[in-house]
């Protein structure tokens, strides 16, 4: 699993690389891995491309944490869409 500080580091870099319309999750997987899917396939969650745009991801002080979020995301389309 990525750590916190990994997912920092991530978070303050600006290179967007993977385009996040062509990446996709195996929804039969368990959510951990998942996640872990995920995050192996986009390389930096807060910075990507979405159809060729370049997406840059921050949030505010307080807020939910990323891991959180993608969980979330993950839990509720369990179907990988």
């Amino acid at each position: 699993m990525i750590s916190k500080d990994e997912l920092f580091d991530l978070s303050q870099r600006q290179i967007a690389r993977e385009d996040i319309t062509e990446i996709q999750i195996d929804g039969t997987l368990p959510i951990a891995e998942r996640f872990e899917d995920f995050l192996s396939k986009i390389k930096n969650p807060y910075c990507f491309l979405c159809d060729g745009t370049p997406v840059k991801l921050s949030f505010s002080e307080g807020g939910k944490p990323l891991e959180e979020l993608i969980c979330n995301h993950f839990i509720r389309n369990k179907d990988g869409q």
